[in-house]
């Protein structure tokens, strides 16, 4: 009986070598990339501008409704429902 010594030769597997890096080194070799940024999610804009943005709106609101009766008006609809400002 003779005893041959065989060897093997399997193709690198690219995947295996990534997977063993990644858990080997993760802070040299992680796929995934973190950005710490420390953001202040509790910040209001100062009073007097939350008022001016509220009296925009309701400026708006009320050129709004003005436009909107006007064209009822030329429109000859009559609503039955109080307008805006009584």
């Amino acid at each position: 009986m003779v005893v041959t010594e065989i060897s093997k030769h399997y193709p690198p597997d690219t995947a295996a070598a990534s997977l063993w890096l990644r858990n080997r080194q993760p802070a040299l070799w992680w796929d995934k990339v973190e950005i710490e940024e420390d953001v202040n999610l509790n910040v209001f804009p100062p009073k007097e501008q939350l008022d001016a943005i509220y009296l925009a709106a309701m400026a708006r609101a009320t050129e709004r409704a003005k436009m909107l009766i006007g064209r009822r008006e030329r429109l000859g609809i009559d609503t039955d429902a109080s307008q805006p400002g009584d």
